[in-house]
């Protein structure tokens, strides 16, 4: 392929996704302002787990503008050297590391909800989100002290992401279990879709019809996962064993971020569609936000007033375990 055409598909894929992880900041910010400030959020362990989802968004939305402005000034027909890409983005892979195991643990969270509503209600927090951790953190410990162990530094490659800064055995033991990860987070939301279809023939329990109307919601993200995250993973890992040609790979490396890259931005957008409780806060720390920036001292809140009103806010919208999504 000439050099010009590669260089004219860079920078447009690099621009696509700088807009895209610009809708993805507002997005994750306000998810988590929302969770911070909000007690609904707080206390439940679904809303704490997607809070959470979100920070780990904008930390890789932040290495992904940071990748992609190095990927439009830099002339891809002068290689780098893979060690020096890992060292600037190593936290962009073991973020991404983590936050398979968290999506794949959301799904086992509504699962949970689902089959053992009881017992679901009674797990405190405390006991939930470490079990929920560590698994992410070992992987991505792992595999980032893995490449920093064997990575020899004399390999070159055109593009700095988080698939192509990792040595080629590496990079298949990562794009590996990744794969494998996320397709147990679709088997795992295909349960949960069997035991809905059973259980609302069969029961119309209040506790089960709460949970049911959550995982609607789940739902809609877990279509976008798929369409995304699922996606791109799946064309790495099939590029790693199909193409040979270590530019060709690393260009369907770069192709895939951007699938990935809208996976970051969607999760605030669907709340803000599809949530009652969610699209009321949101609602009302942006019209706060933005009374303060272009009213000015005319419209400003007071602290203790902001407090009261979020107060307020919190008292008027329901629990996001008891709303109908």
């Amino acid at each position: 392929m000439d050099d010009s055409v590669i260089e004219t598909i860079i920078k447009c894929f690099a621009t696509s996704i700088l807009l895209v992880d610009l809708l993805g900041i507002f997005g994750n910010v306000n998810l988590i302002v929302a969770t911070v400030l909000f007690k609904q959020l707080r206390m439940n362990k679904c809303s704490l787990l997607i809070g959470l989802i979100a920070v780990c968004d904008l930390i890789s939305t932040a290495f992904g503008i940071q990748a992609f402005i190095y990927d439009m000034v830099h002339k891809h027909d002068l290689l780098l050297y893979r060690n020096e890409c890992f060292d600037k983005i190593w936290m962009f892979v073991f973020i991404s590391c983590f936050e398979t195991f968290l999506m794949f643990f959301l799904a086992l969270d509504r699962l949970l909800a689902i089959a053992a509503p009881i017992f679901y209600q009674n797990l405190r927090a405390y006991k939930y989100f470490p079990i929920i951790g560590v698994p992410g953190i070992l992987f991505g410990t792992a595999i980032v002290v893995l490449e920093f162990t064997v990575n020899d530094g004399m390999d070159q490659i055109q593009f700095c992401l988080p698939p192509t800064s990792l040595r080629l055995d590496i990079q298949a033991i990562y794009a590996l279990c990744i794969t494998v990860i996320n397709c147990s987070t679709v088997v795992v939301y295909v349960i949960i879709g069997i035991l809905i279809w059973r259980k609302t023939s069969s029961s119309f329990d209040t506790l089960l019809q709460t949970q049911i109307k959550v995982t609607k919601t789940i739902a809609f993200i877990v279509l976008f996962f798929i369409l995304t995250w699922l996606a791109a993973h799946l064309i790495s890992f099939i590029a790693n064993v199909i193409f040979q040609g270590n530019m060709r790979r690393c260009l369907i490396h770069l192709l895939s971020m951007l699938p990935i890259h809208l996976n970051y931005a969607m999760n605030f957008y669907i709340y803000l569609w599809r949530n009652d409780t969610y699209r009321k806060l949101f609602i009302y720390q942006i019209k706060f936000v933005f009374n303060k920036i272009f009213c000015g001292m005319c419209c400003s809140v007071s602290a203790g007033k902001w407090a009261q009103e979020t107060t307020t806010v919190s008292t008027r919208v329901q629990r996001i375990s008891n709303e109908n999504l």
